[in-house]
Parts: structure tokens; C-alpha cells; sequence
């Protein structure tokens, strides 16, 4: 099943762009440009964007979008305006579902397509993307920490949004352990210099740290 949220006059640039949809093939269009792709080919728990850089006027597809953020220790935003980039697709997978956020240039309220009435489809505010990111994928809650004989022990709670069917770990300077849906406990060799951190395997994004180090 796909999800299509479509965010008008997202971003700052002349550009015209448009999209079809026909099967499992995906083709996005910006200016004389195309970026296709067939979504069931891409790998569960991937986040993949479309992005132009206007520099050079390049349009391609990266395929590790929050491995990169993980590598980089930035956040989406933060990483595109740092690199000067602009994204206008990302595509979300989970299982054989996606999540999909199309960002129109300004001036653009509706997303083209020869294939699509899109004006139909959720239109949703820039203030807005966090919440629905959230909506999308898991979130954890009520957590509790302290440091007890050179370990760190604490508990949270997960909740999984419908889509996400992808394992969520907890890890924590390079120890890691899978949650369950609800209440969960973990205990690591306690580092000082690094944060907990939910997410894939070994993962590191910022954008999920827990930032128990100074609160333990």
C-alpha cells in the first residue's frame, strides 16, 4: 500500500516538477529531468530521496538516506542545508508498505502527474512534518535510566505505528538489544561519552538519542 503526503510550496526554487505512478514504477520528473524507480526493489527499512543539487542542477536518487544522516551526525534538515540540496521526494518502506512525502517547489500547490489526481491526496503543512514522521513510524516513551555497579540499566516503552513492521533496537556504545512492543529493560557496560540511542541495529542517529548521559 502506498501513502502519499504531498507538502506545497516546500521549497525555495523556480523548479516545476511532477510525478506518475504506474504499478510498482515510479517516475519523478523536475524540469527536463527524470529520476525512475521500482519501489519494490528497494530494501526493507530504507529511506530513499530524490534530490536535486541546484549548484549543479543534477537530479538523482540516494538510496541510505538515514544511513548517510547516521554517518554525517545530522538531522534530515540540517543535512540538506548544510550540503546546499534540495529533496523533493522520500520514500519510506516498511514490509512491501511506503510512506511517501512529495515537497513542491514554491508557487506549486498541486502535484502534477499524467498518471494521478493528486489534489485528492493529504496536503500537509511544513510545521506539520514531524508530527506525521512520527505518525509513520515508532515512537518511545516513559524512560528511566541510572548507573549502578559501571553499567547503565533502565527501561522504556515502545509503541509502533502500523506501518513500521521493521526491528527497533536500543543500543548503547556499540552493545545493542531488540525491543518489543510495550514495556522493555535493557543494561549495557556504561560509556560516559556516548548517549542511548533507538533505532536499527548498532544505530547512531542523533535524531534518536535518548541523551541519558547527563540525566543518569
Amino acid at each position: 500500500m502506498n501513502w502519499i503526503y504531498i507538502f506545497p510550496e516546500a521549497i525555495h526554487t523556480e523548479d516545476t516538477i511532477s510525478l506518475d505512478l504506474e504499478g510498482n514504477r515510479l517516475n519523478f520528473f523536475c524540469n527536463n529531468q527524470r529520476v525512475s524507480m521500482d519501489l519494490a526493489a528497494l530494501r526493507r527499512g530504507s529511506s530513499t530521496v530524490i534530490l536535486k543539487n541546484p549548484i549543479t542542477g543534477t537530479l538523482y536518487p540516494l538510496f541510505n538516506f538515514r544511513e548517510i544522516l547516521q554517518v554525517m551526525d545530522l538531522g534530515p534538515q540540517e543535512l540538506l542545508q548544510t550540503l546546499q540540496l534540495n529533496a523533493y521526494v522520500q520514500i519510506d518502506k516498511s514490509g512491501k508498505d511506503f510512506f511517501i512525502k512529495v515537497f513542491l517547489p514554491r508557487g506549486q500547490r498541486e502535484l502534477k502527474s499524467r498518471t494521478h489526481d493528486f489534489s485528492s491526496f493529504p496536503h500537509v503543512a511544513m510545521a506539520d512534518l514531524h508530527k506525521l514522521d512520527r505518525a509513520f513510524s515508532w515512537a518511545v516513551k516513559d524512560v528511566k535510566a541510572q548507573i549502578h555497579y559501571g553499567r547503565i540499566e533502565g527501561s522504556l516503552v515502545l509503541e509502533r505505528s502500523a506501518f513500521w513492521k521493521e526491528p527497533v533496537y536500543v543500543s548503547h556504545a556499540g552493545q545493542t538489544q531488540e525491543l518489543t512492543e510495550g514495556e522493555n529493560w535493557f543494561s549495557f557496560v556504561w560509556s560516559p561519552t556516548e548517549d542511548v540511542y533507538c533505532g536499527p541495529k548498532c544505530g547512531r542517529y542523533k535524531g534518536r538519542a535518548l541523551h541519558l548521559t547527563s540525566g543518569c
